[in-house]
């Protein structure tokens, strides 16, 4: 994704997700005494999500009934064939518009499910832009589970919402790539002026204040904060 900012410093400080078909963790904590750590919480707020079901469906032939008018010959002069007067009469003709099976179908029906918003004490990661640059920076994203809590460390603040204490987080790391810039060729694809800047693009480290992980998760590096450590 591309994004116009001012100058400045920028940190990851939070991050959000959405979780269909999944329920809220059970609160454990009495009222006033959790949904907060040292390192953060994370909210979960109950909603429904719109999920399309594919299927089939037996419908019976269907059939339309046009007005089809005619001309008819009401009078002739006798004894030739020219006809001096001419008539018209209406029938009913029934035709089958729709042959009888099965057909495709698709409903929409919602289902229960969470958004997640986690809001960390201290940056995750952060990195500096400076004036006039373009910059690539790697992304950082969040796999289901995220968040580490407890049921004691969790509150249910609001009828729909439970937030919980933290006690671990982590995200996983996706390496970016220059390369990766160059083969999305955004001038080829016509946009000449993005594709003129973006041979300007520099890759720039992020500083990372979470640790490395030793789990890997496709070959993608997890980093993590965590209580205590």
């Amino acid at each position: 994704m591309t994004y116009i900012v001012a100058p400045g410093t920028y940190a990851i400080t939070g991050t959000s997700y959405k979780l269909p078909r999944t329920r809220a963790p059970q609160a454990g904590a009495s009222s006033g005494t959790g949904g907060a750590s040292r390192i953060g919480q994370v909210s979960f707020r109950e909603t429904k999500f719109p999920e399309y079901e594919k299927g089939q469906e037996w419908r019976n032939a269907a059939y339309v009934t046009d007005a089809v008018k005619s001309n008819y010959c009401s009078m002739v002069i006798a004894g030739s064939d020219h006809c001096v007067q001419w008539g018209t009469y209406t029938d009913n003709v029934t035709s089958q518009s729709r042959a009888a099976g099965y057909v495709e179908t698709t409903k929409k029906v919602e289902v229960n499910g969470l958004e997640v918003q986690a809001t960390l004490a201290t940056p995750f990661a952060s990195f500096t832009a400076k004036p006039g640059e373009i910059l690539l920076v790697d992304g950082l994203f969040a796999e289901n589970p995220a968040a580490s809590f407890t049921a004691k460390g969790c509150e249910r603040i609001k009828g729909d919402q439970v937030n919980c204490a933290l006690t671990g987080y982590d995200l996983t790391r996706i390496q970016a790539s220059p390369g990766d810039m160059e083969k999305a060729n955004a001038a080829a694809r016509g946009f000449p002026k993005l594709g003129q800047l973006l041979t300007k693009i520099q890759y720039r480290e992020l500083t990372m204040a979470a640790k490395s992980g030793a789990e890997k998760r496709n070959n993608r590096q997890v980093y993590f904060v965590e209580l205590g450590k």
